[in-house]
Order: C-alpha cells, then structure tokens, then sequence
C-alpha cells in the first residue's frame, strides 16, 4: 500500500492510502471525490446577514440586540419570556458577534443600558458596592437558555464590575497623580505610592544632581520598598559596593560645594582650607580700606538700627541691650558725622564681626546679641560697598557671602571635621536652619551652597559621613565568593539609566500623565469602566 500526504482547500492535512500501483493523482482523485461526498456544514444565515452589512448597520444592530437582550432577561425573571424567543435572540446576537461593529455594539448597548440605573443612584453607584451590584445585575439580566447558569453571570458580573471599578481608579490615578483631590482615588492607592517622592522633595533631588550628586532608583522614585531593597543589600559587604561608592562620591560632591561657598575650589573642607579662605577674605576686606568717604544718611541708618533693635526686642536679657556694645556706639559716633571713609568702615565692620563670631559660638556669649551684632556688621559692609565699583564691587560681594557661610561653618563643632575635610550633612543642615531661617528653611537662598545641604538633609542615606564603619569580610568562602556577581548586578541597578527611569516612574505617579485629562475623565471611567467591566464578566458565558 502506498500513502501520500493531500492537502484539502480548507488547509487540512490528510494521509491518503492507495493500493499498490496507484499514482499520487489517482490518490488525489480519490480524496476529491470523498471530499466533495462529505456533507457541509449548514449556513448560518444570521451569520451571513451580519458579514454582509455595513459597519454602521451591525453596530446599531448590536446596540439594540444587546439592550434587547436585557429586557428578554427581565421577562424571563418574571416568567413571561418565551423559550424560543430567547434562542432566536441568541443566535441573532451570535451571528452580530461575528463582526467587530456588531460585538462593539452589543457591549454599548448593554453599557448604556445599564448606565441609566447607574446615574439614578448617585454617587453609591461609584463605590466598590456600587460597582459590584452593578455588575450582578448586568448578569441576573443576562437570558439563559437551559442548562445554563444564571447565578454564575451573577457571580461573573459582580467580579467583572470590581474589577473595572479597580482599573478605573488607577487609570484615574495615573492620569492625575498622587495631586489629584478625588477622596476615593487616594483611599484605594497603596501605601507604595502615597509614600513616594513628593514635589518638594523632586525639586531638591533635580537641583542636587544638577550640581552632580548621585541618587539610587528608590531614593529617585521614593519607593519605600525599593529603599528597603537597598538598605538590605548595602548591609551585605558583597553588594555594599555599589552603594558605598554612591554615598562617597556624594559625600566629595557636599564638599566641593562646601568648600567654594567659602571660595576655594577643593575636595574637602579642613583646617587649612578654612584659613585659606579666612586670610583670602581677610584681604579682600583690607583691600577696599581705603581713604575714601562713604555718605551715611542720618535717618536710614537710624531706621535701620531701630529695626536690627526691634527684631531683638524681648530676646536679650532685662540689663543687655547692643546699642551699649562699644563697638555699636563707635559705629554710631562715626555715623553721626555723616559719612565714614573705607577704612573706617572696614575696621568697624571687622570688630563687629569677631564680637558676632565670639557671641555665637564661646559658652559665654549671647547668641541673638551675636546675631545682632552682625546685623550691624552687614550694614557697614552695606556702606562700605557704596564707595565701590566695577570688578573691585564684584569681589567684595563675593567675599561677603563667603565670610557669612565661613562664620556659619565655623559657629559649632561638628560642621566640618577639621581633620578629614568631611562636612556633616544633619550638622551643616541644622546649623543653617537655626542661623538663616529665611535663607534656608523658608528657601530665600536658593545658592549651591544651601541646595547642597537641602540634598543631603533629604536624601541622607545616600550621602556619607565621616568615620562611616567600614563593613567587615566576614566567612570568606567558595559559597561568599560565588556571590561577587551579584556585586556587579547591583551596580547596574544603580547606574544613572535605572536611577532615571525610577525617578521618571516616580514622577508621574506624584504629577500624573495628564492632570487635566485625569479631572474631565474622572467620573466617565470611575463610572463606565464598572460598567464595562460587569457587563463583560456578565456575558462571558455566551462568547
């Protein structure tokens, strides 16, 4: 017997068997001559209807079968549907189904349907219990034939309404952010996403990489389980490494800034680069000494010591006052005449602030007099300023500020260790908030110098300290060794391209997609996706 392989127009394989002797056409004969005796199939005539209409037609169509559809539930619940009539719907609706328009159709016409007792219910109906009743409804509507359940389109329908009411939420959610004011929608948001990056804190991390500081994907999205991912494995020595190398090179970024806040362009911020900067500012000041008279209005300087006097009124005590320093009545004497030349301004503005210096930081000073007292050193610098020019202008400015964040540096211990040049990043923080409230914790002073410290407030586990313990190598082994790779792995988790995207993720789910989108569309996909999806869960024993 010989066999060869015949394929039928339908794409069907066949193994055709002939006796001996017999040609592969006389194999092909015989299978078309069985082929063409087989009986077919009889039309569908629905179906044929529906593959020859329009778009337009099975989609009204649909509309109006599906709605129909809902009422032939009603009638069958009362008793007063006739078994036929349901199967005649049925098949109608099967053959509908066989387009796209028509299937499009059957679902909006149920959707709206539904939607009717949906809006007289109010806002119930756009609860989680709304939701699900809304679905179970859709499926008790749904007509069964025999041996079908109606109770299993109730469950389905239930499940599908909560299960479109949940999509809608996050939908919502993604489109608005955690900005977003609907109460509901921040209730049903997990505690990943209501705990992640805020704005604040996305606008101290943008300028904090701007000036190069590094961040890892958890600290960049604010994600609290990715923060502890990370805390898991820096704790272990042999994936510690690349976030150790994150915190050191942020701890190098805080001290470069550090250190040109004060004008000098280093790495760190020591014993020898404070008197560096102290003897270069020292300079500038002696510079700009010179003989040269400076006017002093009579009554703006008395209108600016009675103001310096009432923001330190109550806070000295009963028997001090900073109009009886010595050096405040000296600047009043000269003031009096009028006008003062440089270098007597300079001098002034020097003692001032030493007294300033010495108050805020000796157990035994005041540290609202010091603060005083460099009110009244700034405004000699203030008249000693008038009296300059050009680039002589621009370096004297420059060395303002940076005599303010030297004495700031310098006013506690702990700041900067002198020894290592490390800056404290909580010690630099607190120190500024405590001596230039309006700079920094009212955010004046947007300078490097204070975004800096803003970053490594905020993002503290990721910025180093010094005297960090070193993690020790403990049961070095074949088995530890092994784990090396993954050393590697968690450097590539925390390479710039991951930290990015974990900031952008962390991003929208803080702004949103589209804020705007989100609040028209809020209340049509909370309403219609519950709806959807009842009636999809509800008809799902008919597909």
């Amino acid at each position: 017997m010989a066999s060869y392989k015949i394929t039928a127009p339908d794409g069907t394989s066949y193994k055709v068997t002939v006796p001996e002797g017999a040609t592969e056409q006389d194999a092909l004969n015989h299978f078309q001559s069985q082929f063409n005796a087989a009986p077919k199939a009889p039309k569908d005539p629905y179906k044929e209807t529906a593959q020859k209409q329009s778009v337009v037609d099975n989609l009204l169509a649909g509309a109006g079968g599906g709605a129909y559809g809902l009422w032939l539930g009603a009638k069958q619940l009362l008793g007063k549907a006739d078994p036929q009539e349901i199967e005649d719907h049925r098949k109608a609706m099967e053959g509908l189904r066989s387009t796209t328009a028509g299937t499009i159709g059957d679902i909006g016409g149920q959707v709206a349907a539904g939607a009717i007792p949906a809006l007289l219910a109010g806002p119930a109906a756009a609860g989680y219990a709304g939701s699900v009743g809304i679905g179970a409804g859709l499926g008790a509507l749904q007509p069964t034939l025999e041996n079908e359940s109606r109770g299993q389109n109730i469950a389905l329908g239930a499940a599908g309404g909560a299960a479109g009411k949940y999509v809608g939420d996050k939908l919502v959610g993604l489109l608005r952010g955690r900005g977003g004011s609907v109460a509901d929608q921040m209730a049903l948001q997990s505690d990943e996403t209501l705990k992640g990056l805020g704005e604040p804190s996305q606008e101290v991390l943008k300028k904090g990489q701007a000036m190069g500081f590094k961040a890892t994907p958890g600290q960049a999205s604010g994600s609290k389980t990715l923060q502890k991912f990370e805390a898991a494995m820096e704790s272990n020595p042999f994936t510690a490494g690349a976030f150790d190398d994150i915190k050191t090179h942020n701890a190098g970024v805080l001290n470069r800034v550090t250190a040109g806040a004060i004008g000098e362009k280093a790495d760190y911020v020591n014993s020898t680069i404070l008197e560096q900067a102290k003897d270069r500012i020292g300079a500038v000041y002696k510079m700009v000494a010179d003989k040269t008279a400076r006017q002093i209005p009579a009554d703006e300087f008395v209108t600016k010591l009675k103001q310096i006097n009432t923001d330190l009124e109550g806070l000295l005590p009963s028997n001090m006052s900073f109009i009886d320093n010595p050096l405040v009545k000296n600047f009043i004497e000269v003031a009096q005449k009028g006008q003062a030349t440089g270098e007597q301004l300079q001098q002034i503005a020097s003692k001032l602030g030493k007294a300033a210096a010495k108050n805020m930081t000796s157990q035994g000073g005041d540290r609202d007099l010091g603060m005083a007292l460099f009110q009244v050193k700034d405004l000699a610098d203030d008249y000693l300023r008038s009296g300059l020019s050009g680039e002589t202008a621009k370096v004297f400015d420059a060395a303002r500020t940076q005599y303010r964040n030297l004495m700031m540096l310098t006013s506690r211990t702990g700041v900067v260790n002198t020894s290592s040049g490390d800056v404290s990043k909580a010690a630099l923080a607190n120190v500024l908030a405590s001596k230039d409230k309006p700079g920094y914790m009212f955010g004046k002073n947007q300078s490097d110098f204070y975004n800096a410290a803003r970053f490594g407030d905020a993002f503290r586990p990721i910025v180093g300290d010094s005297g960090t313990a070193t993690r020790s190598m403990q049961n070095i082994s074949l088995e530890n060794l092994a784990k090396l790779p993954f050393g590697m792995v968690m450097r590539l988790y925390a390479s710039k391209p991951v930290t990015n995207f974990a900031g952008a993720t962390g991003q929208v789910l803080q702004n949103g997609m589209a804020p705007q989108i989100g609040a028209i569309m809020n209340d049509p996909l909370q309403r219609g996706l519950p709806l959807l999806g009842g009636q999809l869960g509800a008809s799902l024993n008919q597909r």
